[in-house]
């Protein structure tokens, strides 16, 4: 809560008096160290022998002491009630784990009484009362916090890759993650010091929260120079190892105690800091408590007794001492009062200890303290309690292990003052005085059960709060799920931000989930990631106000909860295109290329997804890339064929194009390679949406060196922005310069933060072609191989500088090309594998190109798509990703992203897909598994010699084809007329082929288009 709702009264002159040494105490600083595990005795000062501790106990022979200083048996109650001043149960975190530890946010803590007062406010450390926003140290008062997550490191809120790491920990440093060098307790108290430096530079009194993770296990990476040294010394003791282990990690803790008042000296704060040290809860293993009864998560007093040490020689006397009973709940009023700062109006249950540790003679009324702290959702009456007043001891000790609905008491009494040890039990002897307890118990039960409406509800976890855009869940703070793997939880959350939301599910690493549900409150998506444990549900609009959110997970073997969850504002992924140029549906090693090897490509299809029936608008170069960019049939645009250089016609300027939906969202361009869609300046890609342009106006055989036509064409120009650089330019340098310069695009927008959009658009393996030194030669296919294989090469080159600069996973990369093979060319043309056709037909082998995508985490790796989808969807379905605005011009693509996603049931959103090709003649029409081509002409080179070297052969032009029905699914390589068969499937086309002419226009029907516009156009 913020400290600024509460009144807080700074008593400037309260320390005039009982200063200590001549030094007046005004304002001063304070300082907590909290250990982890560590209980009772592992002290010299307290009488163990096992363990050094030279600097604890040389602050011990300083301080003033509370010798019965009770905590609470366990960590996150202990540390809500310490800051707050309260019993753990007013505050809702009852237990250490599973939602139960996270701390009532309108909870007043220490740090913002301070801070409210003019103090600054640091942790450094552990927290445990909440890793989520409202409920992180920096919403509850703390200006400083560099902690780790949940209960300790080695647990499920470990960031993911840094796990059980306390050397070189990930910790969060105020809410950000960030990687750590040292040993953590090193760097907690690195980070300490140095903080406490500038605010005593800053002349700026200062409280400083130190709570180590150490001693707490798991105990695999403890300061190695020191646990040699104490295997050494315990020889053959019980457990040496382990002892040794937790020994080395008390003793580090202990020289950091003695460099934080050696800083304090140094920079001159020593004489008026109030250093107090204590432990969260007994030990962790059975160790000497003094030889009492008890250890961590026990109420004998073994498990929940801790020195309290309080260094001030501003204001308290070495030696000080007092043996009334004190908590937790004590040190929160102690310090304000220490520190002249008035309590919060919340009702307090801790007293100052101020003057008994100044030894003053003060009226201390005897009361009963109550410790209670176990597994369960809500507090639950008699259960592992202890009640303690100045001379008995009234306890229930069921055990914290048990999460129970009720218990059985077992009650036991005992006399502290003469049996301190709690050996005797007096409860049948005395009922009179365990009545009296039991009375004191049952009042203060009824009391904190009933500190608000529905006191031992959750805490909700705020998603979409602007203090907190990106949350973490974990199975630390989900409820009614374990730890263990195959458990399930929810999370209970409040929707406070709009959306959309993107959902990233990390499951354990040892799974491959099939199928994942995401639901929050009455709403649920679901989605088939195929495998992996690593994915998301990408811009999901999250119903407002209070939910309970789950994400039930399934593999072979059932189903299960995911490991962490991220939620965040929806990602605009940066997104790179590579449209390579006449490479065929069988030019890929993943559908059967052979002679060449294309391992990036490979890479692309094995982590993203891979569409075996993806489609370019029209087997052509001009239209194809005008159907990329704008999400329409080309014909709509007024673009057919291939511009050459006396084309006097381009894209229009009133079109939108992708580069345009990702400037309008602050997304640097650029296009590296062939634009084809004008070559006048009004044309190029600098006046339609992209920054930056490097490349050819047109295809790269439209120069004076055409092997047919060499007068035909002037010099090729190269035009980089809207100057031309140079003319026909050495072309084996071409693909290594598009490649440099997209890697060059990406460093640059990397370093700057920007978001980008990346074409690059390769003139091959169109002809002629042409490879880099170090490509050829070296494929078996002979040229044409080494081409594919430098463009391979440069999709690696992309993928290495996405992932050098860390946005491997914020970059969406997709692959394909823009038509089919040109079979005329023989060897130096490619393959269409198992379709018919090629290059400039409306056969398979013409319009079907391949098609990958890859974005970690959000398109689930390995995916086969069966669906039909065509390039005129990418612009749409990138309009979504981004939360752009859409074209105001009517476009013909779909939004595709549950295919990509791999979204359970997600079929093509397109009823049908319409091929055009020539002027604007409609000579096919494919929906759903049939494909129906109408009469018309094509070319082939069937019974034709192939071209070789680079000169191509001769189609036959003189073939026609019927009305043809063809059977996608049963025969991809259009190779049987079934039309006679299914005289209904053809009329159903037919139909939607009717409706499309009356938009789109057909020649072949001479059916004028209603819908179409015409091209951008030059005098």
């Amino acid at each position: 809560m913020s400290a600024a709702a509460f009144p807080f009264v700074l008593l400037a002159t309260l320390f005039a008096e009982g200063s200590q040494d001549g030094v007046v105490a005004h304002r001063p600083n304070v300082v907590i160290v909290m250990t982890d595990d560590q209980g009772y005795g592992d002290f010299g000062f307290q009488g163990s022998t096992q363990v050094r501790t030279p600097n604890l106990d040389a602050m011990a022979a300083r301080s003033a002491r509370m010798e019965t200083f009770y905590v609470s048996p366990v960590c996150a109650p202990t540390r809500a009630a310490l800051l707050t001043g309260r019993w753990c149960q007013r505050t809702r975190a009852i237990d250490t784990y599973i939602g139960r530890a996270m701390m009532e946010p309108d909870e007043v803590t220490l740090a913002e009484a301070l801070g409210a007062a003019g103090y600054a406010t640091g942790i450094f450390g552990k927290w445990h009362l909440g890793d989520c926003y409202p409920m992180r140290p920096i919403d509850q008062g703390f200006d400083e916090a560099l902690v780790h997550r949940g209960g300790g490191i080695g647990q499920p809120s470990d960031p993911l890759g840094a796990e059980g790491k306390y050397t070189d920990a990930v910790l969060f440093h105020n809410g950000k993650d960030v990687a750590t060098k040292g040993y953590c307790t090193d760097v907690y108290f690195d980070a300490a010091l140095e903080w406490m430096r500038a605010r005593s530079e800053a002349d700026e009194p200062f409280f400083g929260y130190v709570a180590t993770n150490a001693p707490h296990g798991p105990f695999h990476d403890v300061p190695e120079e020191l646990y040699r040294e104490y295997l050494e010394r315990l020889g053959d003791v019980e457990d040496a190892d382990k002892l040794a282990r937790i020994f080395a990690m008390i003793e580090n803790v202990d020289r950091n105690v003695g460099r934080l008042f050696a800083g304090l000296e140094e920079m001159g704060e020593l004489g008026n800091t109030l250093v107090l040290f204590l432990v969260d809860n007994g030990p962790n293993t059975r160790r000497f408590v003094g030889e009492m009864r008890g250890k961590k998560g026990e109420v004998y007093d073994g498990g929940v007794r801790s020195p309290f040490l309080a260094h001030w020689p501003a204001r308290l006397a070495a030696g000080n001492s007092s043996d009334r009973v004190a908590a937790h709940v004590d040190v929160l009023p102690t310090i304000l009062e220490a520190c002249g700062v008035a309590p919060p109006r919340v009702d307090l249950d801790g007293r100052s200890l101020l003057p008994l540790l100044e030894g003053r003679e003060v009226d201390w009324p005897d009361r009963t303290l109550v410790v209670q702290a176990h597994r369960g959702d809500e507090a639950v009456r008699y259960h592992h309690f202890l009640a303690r007043n100045q001379r008995w001891k009234l306890l229930n000790a069921s055990g914290f292990g048990r999460e129970v609905e009720s218990v059985e008491p077992d009650f036991e009494l005992y006399d502290m003052v003469n049996d301190p040890l709690e050996r005797t039990n007096l409860a049948a002897e005395r009922p009179d005085v365990a009545a009296e307890l039991r009375a004191a118990y049952d009042a203060w039960f009824d009391d904190v059960c009933a500190t608000r409406r529905d006191n031992f509800a959750p805490p909700r976890i705020h998603l979409g709060a602007p203090a907190a855009p990106e949350v973490v869940l974990t199975r630390q703070d989900w409820r009614r799920g374990t730890w263990g793997s195959r458990s399930i939880g929810h999370w209970e959350v409040e929707v406070v931000g709009e959306g959309p939301f993107d959902v990233r599910v990390r499951a354990l690493a040892d799974v491959d989930v099939q199928r994942a549900t995401l639901r929050c409150g009455d709403a649920s998506w679901s989605l088939e990631p195929g495998g992996g444990n690593d994915f998301a549900f990408t811009r999901v609009r999250l119903p407002l106000g209070p939910a309970r959110f789950e994400i039930e997970l399934s593999d072979a073997e059932g189903t299960f909860g995911a490991y962490q969850v991220f939620v965040g504002p929806a990602r605009a992924p940066n997104v790179v295109i590579v449209f390579t140029d006449d490479q065929g549906y069988g030019d890929v090693g993943v559908q059967g290329a052979r002679g060449f090897a294309t391992p990036n490509l490979d890479r692309l299809a094995a982590e993203g997804a891979r569409f075996t029936d993806f489609y370019v608008a029209q087997p052509v170069c001009s239209a194809s890339r005008a159907a990329l960019l704008t999400g329409c049939y080309p014909n709509r645009l007024g673009i057919a064929g291939a511009l050459g250089p006396k084309a006097k016609h381009g894209i229009h300027a009133d079109e939108t194009t992708l580069a345009e939906v990702c400037r309008s969202r602050g997304y640097a361009t650029a296009v590296f390679g062939k634009w084809h869609l004008g070559h006048h300046a009004e044309f190029l890609p600098t006046r339609h949406g992209f920054d930056e342009y490097y490349g050819l106006p047109y295809s790269n055989d439209m120069w004076p060196f055409h092997p047919e036509w060499p007068e035909g064409y002037p010099p090729l120009p190269t035009i980089e922005g809207e100057r031309v650089v140079g003319t026909n330019l050495d072309q084996n340098l071409l693909t290594g310069e598009i490649a440099r310069r997209a890697v060059d695009f990406i460093e640059r927008q990397a370093k700057e933060e920007k978001p980008f959009f990346l074409y690059v658009a390769h003139p091959m393996p169109h002809v002629p072609l042409h490879a880099g030194a170090e490509f050829r030669g070296g494929s078996e296919a002979g040229l044409y191989g080494d081409v594919i294989e430098e463009i391979d090469a440069s999709v690696g080159n992309i993928l290495d500088a996405l992932e050098r600069n860390g946005l491997d996973e914020d970059t969406l990369v997709i692959f394909s090309s823009d038509n089919g093979p040109w079979l005329s060319y023989g060897d130096h043309a490619g393959s269409s594998g198992p379709l018919r056709e090629g290059k400039g037909t409306t056969f398979e082998g013409g319009v079907r190109v391949p098609f990958l995508a890859r974005w970690p985490g959000r398109i689930p790796a390995g995916r086969i798509c069966a669906e039909p989808a065509m390039t005129i969807d990418l612009l749409p379905t990138i309009v979504r990703l981004l939360g752009a605005e859409p074209p105001e011009r009517k476009i013909d693509g779909l939004d595709v992203w549950p295919l990509l996603a791999g979204e359970p049931g997600a079929v093509s959103p397109h009823e049908a897909f319409f091929f055009y090709y020539h002027k604007n003649d409609l000579e096919a029409v494919r929906s759903g598994r049939w494909k129906l081509h109408f009469p018309h002409g094509y070319r082939t080179m069937k019974g034709r010699e192939p071209g070789a070297g680079g000169t191509p052969g001769k189609y036959d032009h003189d073939v026609k084809t019927g009305l043809e029905l063809y059977d996608l699914r049963a025969d991809v390589g259009e190779t049987r007329d079934v039309a006679a068969d299914h005289p209904a499937v053809v009329a159903r086309l037919t139909a939607l082929a009717d409706a499309m002419r009356q938009d789109l226009g057909d020649n072949l029907t001479s059916t004028e288009p209603g819908g179409a516009r015409p091209p951008g156009r030059v005098e």
